[in-house]
C-alpha cells in the first residue's frame, strides 16, 4: 500500500507550503490527528498498518490536505484550475485530458459518459484533489452543479466561493430539492461528495470501510426519481507516473437494477446508498494516504 510521498513531486515554495499547514495542524489540532488515528484504527484498514505506517499514513493525508488548500487559495488570487480550464469546443476530451496530465483509469468509458442520455449524479469523497475534480463538469455537454454546504464561518465561505468562482455553479442546502429534480429532468447532471456523517433523520446506516455509518440519502432519492445514473467518480494524485493526476470512474450505479429486481422504492434507496458507500471504500481502500482522515465518520458507536 505504501507510496512515495506526494511532496516529492511538488516545487519548493508548494513543500514549504505542505510543511506548515501539516505543522499547524498537528500542533494546534492535536484532536483531529487523534480523531484520524482513531478512524484508521477502526476501519477495516486498521491491519494493514502498524503504529510507524498509520502515523505516516496520516502524515500523508495532511499533505494531501495542504496541496487542496494550496490549490484553493491560489485560485482565490486569480490563478486558474491546475487541470479543467474553461474552453471552447473540445473534440477529444481524452486527449485534453491526457494533455493536461490526467491518467484515464475508468471502467466507464469517458465517450459514454459524454453521449450518456440519461442525467447524471456525479458521486465522489474527499479523497486526492477533490476540488479540481468540481472543475471537470464543466467540460462536458450538458448542464452541471455542485451541492455544497454553507460553512458556519462566513469568511470561510467567501474565501471558498472565491476559490470556485470558475468551477460549477452552486446549489445550496434548503431550496434544493425542487431544482435538482428540474435540473435532472431536463438531462442536466449535479455533483456531490458522500463521504461525511450525515445528522439527517433520513440518513441510512450503511457499512463503510466495515463499520456502520451514518448516510445521507439524498443522491440515491434524486437517482430514483428521476431515472440518474450514479457516478462514483475521482481524481487521485499520481506522485511515481509522468501524469499528474489519475481519472477513476468505478461501475456506475443503476436505479434501474434494484427496481427490475421487485425492491421497493425505499429498499432501493437503501441499496442505492450502501451502493454508493461500497464505491467509496473501494477507493479509499486503494488509496488511503490520499483519504480525509480527520473527518468525524464513525458517530453511530
Amino acid at each position: 500500500m505504501s507510496r512515495p510521498t506526494i511532496v516529492a513531486k511538488q516545487k519548493v515554495k508548494v513543500k514549504v507550503f505542505i510543511f506548515i499547514v501539516r505543522s499547524v495542524f498537528v500542533t494546534f489540532f492535536p484532536s483531529r490527528k487523534r480523531i484520524a488515528l482513531d478512524n484508521l484504527a477502526r476501519s477495516s484498514l486498521a491491519a494493514g498498518f502498524d503504529s510507524d505506517s498509520k502515523e505516516s499514513l496520516i502524515k500523508e493525508s495532511l499533505n494531501h490536505l495542504a496541496l487542496t488548500l494550496y490549490h484553493s487559495l491560489a485560485r482565490v488570487f486569480g490563478a486558474e484550475s491546475r487541470i479543467f480550464k474553461k474552453c471552447g469546443q473540445i473534440n477529444d476530451l481524452v486527449q485534453y485530458l491526457n494533455d493536461s496530465g490526467v491518467m484515464i483509469d475508468c471502467e466507464t468509458t469517458i465517450e459514454q459518459l459524454v453521449n450518456e442520455d440519461r442525467p447524471l449524479i456525479f458521486m465522489s469523497a474527499h479523497i486526492g484533489a477533490w476540488e479540481e475534480l468540481i472543475h471537470l463538469g464543466t467540460l462536458l455537454k450538458r448542464k452541471t452543479f455542485v451541492l455544497s454546504k454553507r460553512m458556519k464561518l462566513k469568511t470561510v465561505q467567501w474565501l471558498w466561493d472565491k476559490s470556485r468562482r470558475t468551477f460549477l455553479p452552486r446549489i445550496d442546502q434548503g431550496q434544493r430539492a425542487r431544482l435538482i429534480m428540474n435540473l435532472l429532468k431536463e438531462g442536466g447532471a449535479i455533483a456531490d461528495v458522500l463521504d461525511q456523517h450525515s445528522p439527517s433523520k433520513k440518513a441510512i446506516p450503511c457499512k463503510f470501510l466495515g463499520r456502520l455509518a451514518a448516510t445521507s440519502c439524498d443522491l440515491s432519492r434524486y437517482a430514483l426519481a428521476s431515472d440518474a445514473l450514479i457516478v462514483p467518480i475521482f481524481l487521485l494524485r499520481e506522485s511515481e507516473q509522468a501524469h499528474h493526476y489519475r481519472l477513476k470512474v468505478l461501475e456506475i450505479i443503476d436505479p434501474r437494477n434494484y427496481l427490475a429486481q421487485g425492491y421497493s422504492r425505499e429498499k432501493s434507496i437503501t441499496k442505492l446508498t450502501q451502493a454508493s458507500c461500497d464505491r467509496i471504500s473501494e477507493i479509499v481502500s486503494l488509496y488511503p494516504e490520499q483519504w480525509l482522515w480527520i473527518h468525524r465518520r464513525w458517530k453511530l458507536d
